[in-house]
């Protein structure tokens, strides 16, 4: 298997290196583009939560206050 590597696989890169280098380009293109296309609809999705929270009437932020049991102040 490694033999056949070398023979075929190194032959290709040495005749055909812009090739491989666009290759290369174009798969790291393909994985930039799917993950800006995975941010644009996370962020898409989040921007139609926070309008139907406001049309809905529902705050963004609660406050609460904190009841402190069994404390001594002596």
């Amino acid at each position: 298997m490694l033999e056949l590597l070398k023979t075929f696989a190194w032959q290709e890169l040495r005749q055909h290196p812009w090739r491989n280098a666009a290759v290369v380009v174009a798969v790291m293109l393909g994985v930039a583009l799917a993950f800006s296309v995975h941010l644009i609809n996370a962020s898409a999705l989040d921007e139609f939560a926070q309008a139907t929270r406001a049309v809905s009437g529902q705050s963004d932020l609660e406050l609460r206050a904190v009841q402190r049991i069994g404390i001594s102040t002596a």
